[in-house]
């Protein structure tokens, strides 16, 4: 007699089986880039406050300051909670549900997954290295 098991991608997308209605991902969308689009404004007021001159656009000028840049990595800060946000209300699951059912992590394959991306990082780092040469300094200004 044949057991009826889940597949291990059945078992991951089970929570999310249960709400897939269009209405949802559009609404869950526009709830996290208009997340990003209140962090951006609060960056541009808190430019505006700090006396830049036109704004945000100084403060987001690219990498060229050690805050423009620190600005523009501080916005991967709010996917998360965005993310979070849209899932609670949108979807009623929590956010650990992302990652797949508790207690199903099969740590032997999680390590080799970990060696496989490890090496893969390893070889084409010593591969670019090898065909573009050490990388140079560039952009943001040297610590004092």
């Amino acid at each position: 007699m044949e057991m009826n098991t889940p597949t291990p991608l059945q078992s991951f997308a089970a929570a999310a089986q249960t709400s897939t209605d269009i209405w949802r991902l559009i609404i869950a969308l526009l709830v996290v880039f208009g997340g990003l689009l209140l962090f951006g404004l609060g960056i541009g007021a808190v430019g505006l406050l700090a006396g830049a001159s036109e704004g945000a656009a100084a403060v987001l000028s690219g990498f060229e300051t050690r805050t423009s840049a620190l600005v523009i990595l501080a916005t991967f800060l709010v996917w998360r909670p965005a993310i979070w946000v849209a899932i609670r209300l949108l979807y009623r699951r929590s956010y650990a549900t992302l990652f797949g059912p508790s207690g199903s992590v099969n740590w032997s394959q999680f390590f080799r997954g970990l060696g496989i991306a490890a090496g893969f990082a390893i070889l084409s780092t010593v591969l670019a290295w090898a065909y573009v040469g050490a990388p140079e300094w560039t952009g943001v200004a040297a610590l004092p």
